[in-house]
């Protein structure tokens, strides 16, 4: 993370902040950091994974529920408030007991790489993500290239890892018995040559 942080603040100090500014901020036990905007392709990939997801999540009348970037995830090992790109939540929605919008049980998160984040999310992020119980699996979208890494939770709870990247190819997000095509994704991002 490339932000400048604000120390020794109570999770309540931070809700306060939060409804008071526009400005996102994660919660990292006991410091806050503000969030920075992103890229029109990370915007791009984003809608375009959120949309197409909601779609497929419908057409099978399924019992999961997605959310935006708007939706903050408690991670309660670490004492953690952080927003994904997206989330899925399958059956009922479990809240933290302390930020009544906050969503404990995510199953599958989604995060768009960037280069100021990708180590942060492939790193100490995912270290955290991974104390989640209900998680099942985890996607890194790179919005430089056609590239997924999937990472999923194996038995014993060790993490296997599937790399998707051929033109396209077809997305499969096993826990949820979703696929979807690259070009519906990367739909109108313009790659640097």
């Amino acid at each position: 993370m490339d932000a400048k942080a604000i120390n020794n603040i109570s999770i309540a100090e931070y809700i306060s902040i939060s409804q008071k500014q526009d400005q996102k901020y994660e919660y990292h036990n006991g410091s806050i950091f503000a969030m920075a905007g992103g890229t029109i392709n990370h915007s791009r990939i984003t809608t375009n994974f959120i949309t197409k997801l909601g779609v497929e999540l419908l057409s099978k009348k399924s019992k999961c529920e997605h959310f935006n970037g708007d939706v903050r995830l408690r991670i309660e090992v670490g004492n953690r408030l952080v927003y994904p790109d997206t989330m899925v939540v399958c059956g009922e929605i479990e809240k933290a007991e302390s930020e009544k919008e906050s969503i404990t049980n995510p199953t599958v998160i989604v995060e768009v790489l960037s280069d100021s984040t990708e180590s942060y999310d492939r790193g100490d992020k995912f270290y955290f993500y991974r104390q989640i119980p209900s998680l099942k699996e985890y996607i890194l979208i790179a919005q430089d290239k056609k590239q997924i890494d999937v990472f999923v939770r194996g038995d014993g709870g060790f993490w296997n890892i599937k790399r998707f990247g051929v033109n396209n190819e077809i997305l499969k997000i096993e826990s949820i018995d979703i696929e979807i095509p690259f070009d519906a994704i990367y739909r109108n991002v313009e790659f640097e040559v």
